[in-house]
């Protein structure tokens, strides 16, 4: 493998964490950087050579990590190589064949599953006791398991072909492997099971064993997390017969449709009473039906903070309310949600009306309403971690076109709540759900409380969305409530079709066309 200078994600060229100090003039052996998406630093790389000898090195603030040439020599070739950030299944991997670069990423991590047959860390287990798993770390092996890897990737959307080898390639924030890496936790509902079902598949084709000799990668899924269940998925469950598949030849404006089964919003006066109330119907044709279509992400979107002019990702999303209180066309919004160009943390949320809209509600041209948290955002911790206990985080959030920038709190935990079976438009689908519960606080006067869970399975990613909010003033009344819950009925996952065909475009357009 050539060797490669090593940038992270972040920027910078920091300097190697070492199980020794290389001079100037003596470069190191190995070297890479950890990163998925964001770096990993202060990781912790333990490097195992074929012998079962392994050796330490901490990866720096940019998530770089080198081993000297001294060292190296004590090794014998190929090495296995782990960083761990300490979360549960937040482990990556790696392989070394000969000394130069070797990142440390979910890319190659899913070369290793993909090269073993095993999950990696069973993988890991058993290398340095078995010839068999060392003899299997060869430049030609490798190669095929990374061919592998990279069309199933394209399969799942992600097309990882132009960033060249996954083990020597440049990471620097913003370029071809930064992206890949950013769009592959981004786009797949879990890498952990992801990387599972390669090695499934080679297990498979490998008559039932794994290549390494070691254990089946079914035979140690952790259920505790939500990795772990979306793995236990991927490996033991199929999508049902009857949902629809179509192989599309050319992608639609709209990737996702989803279907309002409950969606009610009600202002309440100081005695509990309603004062204001709108249903929007459960319904996917007739009366008070609220649809959801979603666009592939989008790079390069303006968008501001507190502190100015930013780039982001934007995910755009189109609401459409087809009748509501009697009008027999009500409006549509276009919603963005918005992410760090670099490290995918989320920014905030913003809608737009347009100027198309009936002029009996009032989302028109001028309509704008949203949120944006505070400059400096950094990402959640990636949710295969996310366990029952949860993991809190607080935030400082601002109204948009609020002049005053009056700032509020949004504390909130992310926990994994278990695995069950639901029954949805696409037939009854066995799923993996994490909560997002939190309040809002604003000064003293009043707090949102706010509860999310989202159902996902590993082939279609999220299937159901429920949403509740209750609004209170100062005195602790209820002063809002809200309910916005959602099922799929399609989505596209790289070129295939399941579910509902999205293939007519966009329903605001076929509405449109109807009515003229």
């Amino acid at each position: 493998m050539a060797a490669a200078v090593l940038s992270a994600c972040g920027g910078g060229d920091g300097g190697s964490a070492s199980t020794s100090s290389p001079s100037t003039s003596q470069p190191a052996a190995v070297t890479g950087t950890v990163a998925t998406g964001q770096v990993m630093a202060g990781a912790a790389i333990t490097i195992k050579d074929s012998s079962g000898k392994t050796v330490t090195a901490t990866a720096d603030a940019n998530g770089n990590y080198s081993v000297s040439q001294a060292v190296y020599a004590g090794l014998t070739a190929p090495l296995l190589i782990k960083a761990s950030n300490g979360q549960p299944g937040g482990d990556l991997y790696s392989v070394s064949w000969t000394a130069g670069a070797a990142n440390v990423t979910p890319l190659t991590s899913m070369v290793v599953a993909a090269l073993s047959g095993q999950l990696p860390a069973d993988f890991f287990n058993l290398f340095g006791t078995s010839s068999k798993a060392s003899a299997l770390i060869t430049a030609a092996n490798v190669a095929a398991a990374r061919q592998q890897v990279q069309t199933a990737l394209t399969t799942a959307g992600i097309d990882p072909a132009n960033i060249g080898d996954f083990f020597s390639a440049t990471i620097v924030a913003g370029n071809a492997a930064d992206k890949v890496l950013e769009s592959t936790s981004a786009t797949l509902p879990s890498v952990t099971a992801f990387t599972a079902q390669l090695a499934q598949a080679t297990t498979q084709n490998n008559g039932g064993t794994p290549p390494s000799g070691g254990t089946a990668p079914s035979a140690n899924a952790d259920t505790s997390t939500f990795g772990g269940c979306m793995t236990s998925l991927a490996l033991s469950d199929t999508l049902p017969s009857g949902i629809a598949r179509t192989t599309l030849t050319t992608l639609p404006a709209i990737n996702a449709r989803w279907i309002a089964t409950s969606y009610k919003m009600a202002d309440v006066d100081a005695y509990g009473n309603p004062t204001w109330s709108v249903t929007r119907g459960a319904d996917t044709e007739g009366a008070n039906a609220a649809v959801w279509e979603m666009q592939p992400r989008q790079s390069g979107v303006a968008f501001q903070d507190n502190n100015g002019p930013i780039t982001a990702q934007a995910q755009p999303t189109q609401l459409i309310v087809r009748s509501t209180n009697g009008d027999h066309l009500a409006f549509h919004l276009n919603l963005n949600d918005y992410f760090a160009t670099i490290g995918g943390a989320y920014l905030g949320y913003q809608e737009n009306g347009n100027a198309d809209n009936p002029a009996s509600v009032e989302e028109g041209a001028d309509y704008r309403r949203g949120f944006y948290f505070a400059a400096g955002q950094t990402a959640e911790q990636p949710l295969d971690a996310a366990t029952s206990s949860g993991q809190w985080y607080s935030r400082t959030r601002y109204t948009l076109d609020d002049a005053t920038k009056t700032a509020t709190t949004d504390s909130y935990r992310v926990a994994f709540y278990g695995m069950q079976t639901i029954t949805t438009p696409l037939g009854s689908l066995n799923v993996c759900s994490y909560t997002a519960n939190g309040t809002i606080t604003i000064g003293t006067r009043a707090s949102v409380v706010y509860s999310t869970m989202l159902y996902v399975t590993p082939t279609l990613g999220a299937v159901r969305r429920t949403y509740s909010e209750t609004d209170l003033d100062a005195n602790g009344h209820m002063i809002f409530s809200m309910t916005n819950n959602r099922d799929l009925t399609g989505v596209i996952i790289g070129h295939t079709n399941y579910g509902e065909s999205l293939a007519g475009g966009t329903l605001w357009s076929q509405l449109l066309n109807q009515l003229q």
